[in-house]
């Protein structure tokens, strides 16, 4: 999914096992770590910016929910595929090192595999890795997930 690849019109047929891209980034903001947080996930580390300097993480944090979510904007921020029919679900849902506010988040995806649906010819299924990165290069985010697309025709 090269840089002429529009995301929006994607069907199974686009999706090359092996191939790694960028689906674009994110720089936090430490207002949106507390209102996502005072909403969703009000732990002191997210939302108390003394709170936090004194926690083990020595700042402001995003909550993982918080990181997940961005993960989808960026990748509908690309277009939303008429053709993707659902997720099957993430797998191996992991949050690797904290995301704190300023960072820039970059979200690295990677094609694992593709088949064809045994059960209903009009579609398949591929298995993505996201990997979620600050400047430094450190994953923040990874996890899979698997996703279900119409074929053309």
């Amino acid at each position: 999914m090269g840089p002429s690849f529009k995301f929006d019109q994607m069907y199974f047929e686009d999706v090359v096992v092996g191939e790694h891209f960028i689906m674009g980034e994110h720089r936090l903001t430490k207002e949106e770590i507390i209102d996502f947080a005072l909403a969703w996930d009000p732990m002191p580390f997210h939302i108390d910016e003394d709170l936090a300097k004194a926690s083990h993480f020595g700042g402001l944090i995003a909550a993982g929910s918080h990181l997940l979510s961005l993960r989808m904007k960026i990748c509908h921020s690309n277009g939303v595929s008429p053709n993707v029919i659902a997720s099957a679900g993430y797998d191996e849902v992991r949050f690797n090192a904290p995301a704190y506010a300023g960072d820039l988040l970059t979200l690295h995806v990677e094609v694992l595999e593709k088949r064809e649906s045994k059960s209903k010819p009009d579609r398949g299924y591929f298995k993505l890795d996201y990997r979620m990165l600050n400047e430094a290069g450190e994953t923040t985010l990874s996890h899979t997930d698997t996703i279900f697309i119409r074929k053309r025709g």
